[in-house]
């Protein structure tokens, strides 16, 4: 077993000889691995307000994309990158429009989402003002 070298604020944030910031050294493949566990994580968190949705083959290292299948019947497809969730197109919202949360781009394009989303947070409230 190797002892691993003292761990310095230096190297933990990539900070190069002269002190400023050095871009991450993490491998493409696990960026575009991050981006598409993340989004499978939010996606399924999701899922009570979903009809499903199913993962995209990857188009490049730094996003994932799905195609999400709303309540209301509609099929759109949604790519996470480092700026955020995004809709690719859909004819209720403006497409390029970046979102923190995916919770937030779904309310915006999917009202069934929104009811579902209210009368699931409500009925968990309501459990536990019984317990």
């Amino acid at each position: 077993m190797y002892a691993s070298p003292p761990r310095t604020p230096t190297s933990l944030y990539n900070l190069d000889n002269y002190g400023s910031l050095s871009p991450p050294t993490f491998p493409l493949s696990s960026m575009s691995s991050f981006f598409t566990a993340e989004l499978e994580r939010s996606l399924r968190e999701q899922s009570f307000g979903l009809a499903g949705f199913e993962p995209m083959r990857p188009t490049g290292s730094l996003e994932a994309s799905a195609h999400v299948s709303l309540l209301e019947g509609e099929v759109v497809t949604i790519t996470l990158t480092s700026r955020g969730y995004q809709l690719v197109k859909n004819h209720r919202t403006q497409a390029g429009k970046v979102y923190e949360a995916i919770e937030a781009l779904l309310q915006s394009v999917s009202p069934a989402y929104e009811r579902k989303r209210r009368d699931t947070l409500f009925s968990k409230l309501e459990k536990l003002s019984y317990a």
